[in-house]
């Protein structure tokens, strides 16, 4: 996964960027999915307004770890948190956590009528199918 996410940010062409956090979010979405919020500074701390490509190769190894992470070990986090600086991937960090306030703002998007009833898209078997290979 470190590896993957380096790679993914090794490849960001803006030349100014030394320092990348990028926080991946796991509500209990419905649909499959997951939040990612890369955030870039530059040497000065200053922080950088651009964006980060999609890669599909990540994506795909994301979905497959929150489905085997949250069915086959049973772990409560919900957000990972990957951290770098520039040229030194090999010093690259990933933390997991739990944050409630994650579950609280998806909860709070809902209709009454769905709060605390919904079943996450990793229990959900038309929106794992293609993980189960």
């Amino acid at each position: 996964m470190k590896s993957k996410i380096c790679n993914v940010v090794s490849k960001v062409e803006n030349p100014q960027w030394a320092k990348c956090v990028i926080v991946y979010e796991f509500a209990p979405f419905i649909n499959k999915g997951f939040v990612s919020v890369p955030t870039f500074w530059d040497s000065n701390d200053t922080k950088l307004d651009f964006y980060m490509k999609y890669d599909l190769e990540l994506n795909a190894l994301l979905y497959r770890f929150i489905f085997e992470s949250k069915t086959l070990s049973n772990s409560d986090f919900n957000q990972l948190i990957f951290s770098t600086t520039r040229n030194d991937y090999e010093n690259a960090t990933i933390d997991f956590s739990y944050n409630q306030e994650i579950e609280d703002r998806f909860q709070s998007n809902l209709p009454r009528s769905k709060k605390g009833k919904t079943i996450p898209w990793w229990l959900i078997p038309g929106e794992i199918k293609d993980l189960l290979n």
